[in-house]
C-alpha cells in the first residue's frame, strides 16, 4: 500500500482522490471512494445553499470516511464559500481563482472550520499564490487532466510545483493512469 504526506493530511488510505468534476459527481460516488480509501470530492459550484447541505447530509449517510466539497472560484461568491464551509467538509477543495480574490482570507475561513484546503493549479505562479495563502495541499494538473487544464504534462508540472511549495503536499492530476503512475 503506497501512503503519502497527503494520505496522513487528509485522512485517507489510499493517495487518489475524485476530482469535483463539475456535474459528473455524485453522493454515491464520492461515498464509494471515500469508503474505498481515496477522497471522493463533490461538485458545489453554481448550487444553493441547501443543495450544498442535501448533497452533504447524503454523503454523510453513505459514509463516515473524509470527503471534500469543490468550488471553481473564479464562478463562487463570499455566500457560496459559506454555504460550503457551512456543513464543515473534512476538505474544502477550490481551482481557478481570480487574481482579486482573497485566497488568504478564503482558506482561513476554512481552516476556522476544521477543513484542509486543496487547492488545483496548472502553472507554477498559481501554486505560489495558493501555498503562500495557507492552502494544506495542492493538486497540480497538467494538459492530460480534463476539466481545468493548462499548458503543461503533468509529469513536468508536478516536479515544478513541488519544488516550489516544499514542503506543501503536491497531488498530480491527469495523465496517471494505473499503480506505476501514482508510486512515480
Amino acid at each position: 500500500m503506497l501512503s503519502t504526506r497527503a494520505c496522513t493530511l487528509l485522512g485517507i488510505r489510499h493517495p487518489v482522490v475524485l476530482g469535483g468534476m463539475g456535474g459528473g459527481t455524485s453522493p454515491e460516488l464520492v461515498a464509494a471512494v471515500s469508503r474505498a480509501g481515496g477522497l471522493g470530492v463533490h461538485a458545489c459550484t453554481g448550487r444553493s445553499a441547501e443543495e450544498i447541505a442535501g448533497l452533504a447530509g447524503d454523503i454523510r449517510r453513505r459514509t463516515d470516511r473524509p470527503f471534500g466539497l469543490n468550488l471553481l472560484l473564479f464562478l463562487a461568491d463570499d455566500v457560496a464559500v459559506g454555504a460550503v464551509l457551512a456543513v464543515r467538509p473534512r476538505v474544502f477543495s477550490t481551482a481557478w481563482a481570480r487574481r482579486e480574490q482573497d485566497l488568504r482570507g478564503c482558506f482561513a475561513r476554512a481552516h476556522d472550520v476544521g477543513a484542509k484546503v486543496m487547492h488545483m493549479v496548472s502553472t507554477v505562479p498559481e501554486a505560489t499564490r495558493a501555498a503562500e495563502a495557507g492552502a494544506d495541499l495542492i493538486v497540480a494538473q497538467g494538459t492530460e487532466g480534463g476539466g481545468h487544464v493548462g499548458l503543461m504534462g503533468t509529469m513536468v508540472l508536478v516536479p515544478l510545483v513541488a519544488r516550489a511549495v516544499a514542503p506543501v503536499p503536491v497531488l498530480a492530476a491527469g495523465g496517471v493512469a494505473d499503480g506505476g503512475g501514482l508510486a512515480a
